[in-house]
């Protein structure tokens, strides 16, 4: 099978597949100048792409396939070691987990803690004291400010007319 009707047959693009077979996850056999995948290139995709689901590394991965290709997980040891691996990886996983949700329950302390901070703000009111009145000058001329035909009603200066 060529690279085309491989890449189409798991919904990827033939680059990702040469990007695969670059890194030695995929073994394909070449003829004339072009790749030839075989069945066991489509069990080796099968296993490369549910190891990717389960969060292996690239690294991780092509170590699990290099172990299938030269036992084929035959022997009850050979499987067991896969096992344990399957294993490990499963508590490594758990582990970012918790972490992730400690990270998770922390960020939402800062967004309650920040929301409350936000509704104090919003009733706070903007303005200056009438007692730095006498400190307020014309921001062109530097005359201090002078009030004339106004009133002042609770914390408003209003003009006269």
């Amino acid at each position: 099978m060529r690279i085309g009707a491989f890449s189409e047959q798991f919904g990827l693009s033939p680059e990702t597949i040469r990007y695969y077979v670059n890194k030695g996850l995929l073994c394909p056999m070449i003829k004339n100048d072009r790749y030839d995948f075989k069945e066991n290139d489509i069990d080796d995709m099968q296993l490369l792409l549910r190891l990717k689901s389960f969060k292996f590394s690239i690294v991780e991965i092509h170590r699990l396939l290099s172990l299938r290709r030269l036992s084929g997980f035959d022997s009850p040891n050979e499987l067991s070691d896969y096992i344990n691996i399957l294993v490990d990886h499963k508590k490594k996983l758990q582990r970012e987990k918790r972490e992730l949700q400690g990270i998770i329950s922390l960020l939402q302390d800062e967004i309650g803690s920040s929301s409350g901070k936000h509704s104090f703000n919003a009733k706070r009111k903007n303005g200056v004291p009438l007692q730095f009145l006498q400190y307020l000058a014309c921001p062109s001329c530097k005359e201090n400010l002078s009030l004339s035909n106004c009133s002042i009603e609770k914390d408003q200066i209003l003009s006269v007319r």
